[in-house]
């Protein structure tokens, strides 16, 4: 299921039903005045005051909520009509952590891409260089036109690595090298944000966030200190393709 990125509250029938209560009071106002004024002809009596007044604030309030409720009926019908065109042209990427033998067998006919580079550059004896391979393959029903994949920014940082593709077609792949050096002492986990955006044939842009984690391995102690042998990598999470309102 594609979530639409729509956190906007509904002000507009809000708005609506405000403006309603304006107008109702005005013509109270309106008629109010009119009571009092001395007038030339005769006026009705306080029964048929009662009753004018039942009718009007009915037929007021009734027209109000008739109104909202037309609105949004064509609203939702509306809404769903789009839906069922972007179905039509829907791309859908999966994304799995490959090895050389996976690429060799499955992707050797496919389109590769660069490498993407995260880390350190300061290169030492306890640097550990994860090397990973990201397998991105269209299994929806059309095309996914530019996909990017860029690595979310955090801790205020303003530069980032990308790296995009003209298109991705339906069953084709395309692979990203990512280098990340960890240092072997310190022995907590790593987890890198990746951010993948992406348009359908309607130009309708998609957004999806990746989580991949490094575990470290074989923890030993070594002068006082702790020390993995190396970091495995995994993708523990994969959001849900999010529709970016323009």
């Amino acid at each position: 299921m594609i979530k639409k990125n729509n956190k906007k509250v509904e002000w507009k029938n809000i708005g609506y039903i405000f403006i309603g209560i304006i107008i109702i009071l005005f013509l109270v106002y309106l008629v109010n005045v009119m009571i009092r004024t001395e007038a030339i002809f005769e006026v009705a009596q306080d029964n048929d005051w009662i009753s004018f007044w039942g009718s009007v604030l009915g037929s007021s309030i009734g027209g109000i909520i008739t109104f909202i409720v037309l609105r949004v009926t064509i609203k939702n019908e509306n809404e769903k009509r789009e839906d069922d065109k972007r179905m039509s042209v829907l791309p859908y990427l999966d994304y799995n952590l490959v090895c050389d033998e996976y690429i060799e067998k499955k992707l050797k006919t496919k389109h590769m891409s660069q490498s993407m580079s995260y880390g350190l550059h300061n290169s030492s004896e306890y640097n550990y260089t994860v090397d990973l391979k990201l397998a991105i393959e269209n299994i929806g029903i059309n095309k996914a036109i530019k996909p990017i994949v860029r690595r979310k920014k955090n801790n205020n940082q303003r530069d980032y690595e990308e790296f995009y593709r003209r298109y991705v077609d339906v069953g084709d792949n395309m692979l990203i090298y990512i280098s990340i050096e960890l240092d072997i002492r310190k022995v907590e986990e790593y987890f890198m944000e990746l951010n993948v955006t992406y348009y359908n044939l309607r130009r309708d842009l998609y957004s999806q966030d990746i989580t991949i984690k490094c575990e470290p391995m074989n923890i030993r102690r070594e002068n006082n200190s702790r020390i993995a042998s190396g970091f495995h990598p995994n993708i523990v999470n994969i959001s849900e393709p999010v529709l970016i309102n323009l």
